[in-house]
């Protein structure tokens, strides 16, 4: 028996591209209706970023037609958040993937954190993008929680990076320039590598690395339209991260994206990257400098295990990171937060 049609309209942090509300909200919209789930995104901000005042409200309308309302990145504050349950009969799923509780940027550590734990305990359905992050949810509330793997549209990635023996790899690193700090802990072994010529390090990102700290590197703007090609054009991914709760909590995208282009990865075991990284079968996962640089020159004198490694992380993400793996779980979720009470 075919189900019943549902409506359902996310309440995004960001705009089209703006990172975590394209990937687990925009380019869901297709594969959920396909799966009969009529979804519709309103977001919070308009394309420049700045707030858009008739957001709530159009949610609210939604949610009075018989949608489920999902919450992506709570900011709501206590009046909000009974104003939208009222209107949506209770139909509220929240969805995060970033330690949250910490605040959305170092700098703004109290934005929306005052009713946060109330939508999470108000809301029929929780769903977040790492185990670190249902693990806290399921301390502040006992609405379902649910992992929903971070998630790749393949559809991009058809650019796969057809690997063979160089005198130089490249090694990549794609991001804001707002996380360049994460450079820092693995900086000396990043330097000597590419001092000593085993492999350059290409940033794709908004600006170019200090060049007066980072000699060498290569910087290539990003852009939505370029940026699988950019990463197929290197021969291995990088994602260190120091470790503190902040970066606990994040769901290791960049490693996902690396692999999705074929490239073997190295990674601290922090957050994300201890679930998305299978260690010696599609990447490294190195602590200290000298692990870090013993990696990295480990995967850059050789071809075949950079293709080896490449290959088997793409089939994995093809099978339990790609949006069309997924698209089916969110879809029976939502249809058992809409019958919930």
């Amino acid at each position: 028996m075919t189900a019943a049609p549902l409506d359902a309209v996310f309440y995004t942090r960001y705009a089209a591209n703006g990172g975590s509300s394209r990937t687990r909200a925009f380019e869901y919209v297709e594969p959920l209706r396909i799966r009969g789930v009529n979804a519709c995104i309103v977001s919070r901000v308009d394309e420049s970023g700045e707030p858009d005042p008739g957001a709530f409200d159009r949610v609210c309308e939604r949610g009075a037609r018989g949608a489920v309302v999902v919450v992506q990145k709570p900011s709501l504050t206590f009046a909000q958040l009974d104003e939208l349950l009222d209107a949506s009969e209770g139909r509220l799923v929240v969805d995060f993937d970033d330690a949250i509780w910490m605040g959305y940027s170092p700098g703004d550590p109290a934005d929306g954190l005052p009713s946060l734990e109330a939508t999470l305990a108000r809301a029929r359905l929780v769903t977040t993008g790492s185990q670190h992050l249902a693990a806290w949810a399921r301390q502040v509330t006992n609405s379902d929680v649910h992992v929903l793997p971070p998630s790749l549209d393949m559809r991009r990635y058809r650019c796969v990076r057809a690997h063979e023996q160089v005198a130089s790899p490249v090694g990549c690193w794609v991001g804001t320039s707002g996380n360049f700090r994460d450079l820092e802990p693995v900086g000396g072994a990043l330097r000597a590598l590419m001092e000593a010529g085993v492999v350059r390090l290409r940033v794709i990102c908004d600006r170019p690395l200090d060049r007066s700290e980072w000699p060498g590197a290569e910087w290539v703007p990003w852009s939505f339209e370029r940026e699988v090609a950019e990463l197929a054009s290197c021969d291995l991914g990088v994602m260190p991260l120091r470790d503190n709760e902040r970066t606990r909590g994040r769901c290791g995208y960049k490693a996902l994206q690396y692999q999705a282009a074929g490239l073997p990865v190295v990674a601290s075991p922090v957050g994300g990257a201890v679930d998305g990284v299978i260690d010696g079968e599609t990447g490294i996962l190195a602590t200290t400098e000298d692990e870090w640089y013993a990696a990295i020159g480990r995967l850059a004198g050789d071809a075949a295990l950079r293709a080896r490694m490449g290959g088997d992380g793409r089939r994995r993400i093809a099978q339990r990171h790609s949006i069309e793996a997924n698209a089916a779980t969110l879809a029976t979720l939502l249809r058992a937060a809409a019958n919930s009470r």
